[in-house]
């Protein structure tokens, strides 16, 4: 958990005492500051991102309609927001129409929920525990991309598929 976490390594590096108890408290409230923001901005650009990759040859709009294209697709989503804009808009989108990923930004979100799962299982087994950190050593980092991912997360969290109803409540929400 974050507070045994938190607890281990927030110390002073002079004397060794842990944080005041105020400042941890402060700090371990404001986590979350603006996670809702971030999350709307988040899945803005990736479902921009997916809508680009969706469309046909003969669809692809005019340079100049770039734009119109983006706020047609983010208002039939329901996130055509302009207080919560997306924060990569398709002239930003470089790294992934020449980077050799689509829909970059969908992964991006589908990861965060595989990491909430992991986390998760630190949390129920100990996050300190050091047979819980060996197995994640011995069955997802020390395998880099060798075999299965999903089949590594399986075998560390005994997790059939990831859950992603937890990723609202790690966002704070």
């Amino acid at each position: 958990s974050i507070p045994e976490i938190f607890d281990h390594f927030a110390r002073h590096t002079e004397t060794g005492e842990p944080m005041p108890a105020e400042l941890k408290k402060r700090m371990l409230e404001s986590i979350n500051f603006q996670t809702a923001y971030a999350l709307g901005e988040n899945l803005a650009s990736t479902c921009l991102d997916l809508a680009w990759h969706k469309i046909g040859v003969d669809e692809i709009p005019s340079p100049y309609m770039a734009g119109a294209f983006e706020k047609e697709q983010l208002h039939n989503i329901g996130l055509l927001n302009m207080q919560i804009p997306p924060r990569y808009s398709t002239t930003y989108f470089n790294h992934v129409w020449g980077g050799g990923y689509a829909a970059g930004y969908y992964s991006y979100l589908w990861t965060e929920v595989l990491a909430v799962n992991v986390a998760e299982f630190f949390e129920k087994h100990g996050a300190l525990n050091p047979a819980i950190g060996q197995a994640f050593r011995d069955k997802i980092l020390s395998r880099g991309n060798t075999m299965d991912q999903m089949q590594m997360f399986t075998d560390f969290t005994g997790m059939k598929s990831p859950d992603a109803s937890g990723l609202l409540k790690a966002r704070g929400l």
